[in-house]
């Protein structure tokens, strides 16, 4: 006599909540822990200007935020900037340079989170007003991947950057 036993059913896999959470970039979820980064810098043909390391951490309290941001670049430049950050409608975010007061404004669109902020630069036309965005994405847990386009009235591409930001925690 045989008895058969009964193949175990396909197992399922049960996303866990943390696991949701960061299958979104969120400003508050990836920056708000300590991080690290790096990436580079190209100019407006694709040709490599720069190399970095940037590394960070932050902390919130109910909606406001601050982010401390430490970059060094491959010839030697080091810059540190401070963000304080307000989520305004849930996915709707402000951000605010503590030592400029330069403006960002950032929101959620699909699978990717873009930030967006007006500086002023040099452009073969003098100083001018240039548009600044990055679209942040999700590529594996605890590892996001930015690209940033800086443009001169939204139509002339100035330079770009791409970098990888790692979750120390994740």
């Amino acid at each position: 006599m045989t008895i058969a036993i009964p193949e175990a059913a396909p197992a399922r896999h049960q996303a866990s909540a943390d696991d949701m959470a960061f299958a979104l970039f969120r400003p508050h979820l990836f920056f708000y822990r300590p991080w690290t980064g790096e990436g580079e810098m190209y100019g407006p043909k694709g040709q490599r200007v720069a190399g970095f390391t940037v590394s960070g951490d932050g902390r919130a309290s109910s909606r406001l935020g601050r982010v401390v941001q430490n970059w060094v670049f491959d010839n030697g430049h080091v810059q540190k900037t401070e963000w304080k950050i307000l989520s305004t409608h849930g996915s709707d975010y402000r951000a605010i340079d503590a030592e400029t007061g330069m403006l960002a404004t950032g929101r959620q669109v699909g699978d990717a989170f873009v930030w967006a902020l007006k500086v002023k630069g040099p452009t073969p036309f003098g100083e001018r007003t240039l548009r600044v965005t990055t679209i942040y994405r999700m590529i594996s847990r605890g590892v996001a991947e930015a690209i940033t386009t800086t443009t001169l009235w939204g139509l002339i591409k100035l330079g770009s950057m791409k970098a990888i930001y790692r979750r120390l925690d994740a």
